[in-house]
């Protein structure tokens, strides 16, 4: 018997008295009541399946069904190919500064040969400091600040 629809109660209790008719007083007692409690498991089973079924086609929503009822039928992944649709950079993003270990910490700063600085400092431009003062003054008289005062007050 492999499902609880299938069993025969009546039947069931029919064996339970006939297996223990030659059985002691305790023993008929202790067989009949582990066979009353199976009985009733099978009985309980059964009474779910009842109920279910009853609800299931009472209910104005349809079937309740379990939420992995429609695993097997529904696709979980998918892969698309983009490179046709993907158009190619104009210009490629800046490199990013690559890291160098110095005494194990990570660090865009690197040792420099100081020949090689001096050279390269050699070559740049010096900008005299009172030409620097004037070409800031410069820039910022050509901001407007009573303009921007005013507009920050009106938010």
């Amino acid at each position: 018997m492999t499902e609880p629809e299938d069993a025969d109660l009546a039947s069931l209790w029919q064996e339970v008295e006939a297996a223990i008719v030659d059985l002691d007083c305790s023993s008929q007692l202790q067989v009949a009541g582990e066979a009353i409690v199976q009985i009733t498991d099978v009985f309980e089973v059964r009474s779910l399946r009842a109920f279910e079924e009853i609800q299931a086609t009472t209910s104005h929503d349809g079937p309740v069904m379990p939420s992995d009822a429609f695993d097997r039928y529904v696709r979980q992944t998918m892969q698309i190919d983009f490179e046709p649709y993907i158009e190619p950079l104009t210009n490629l993003p800046r490199k990013a500064p690559q890291l160098s270990n110095v005494d194990g910490i990570q660090s865009i700063v690197a040792p420099v040969d100081r020949h090689a600085l001096i050279d390269a400092l050699a070559k740049t431009e010096l900008i005299d400091p009172e030409v620097a003062y004037r070409q800031a003054i410069s820039v910022s008289h050509e901001e407007d600040v009573s303009q921007w005062g005013q507009r920050l007050r009106r938010g």
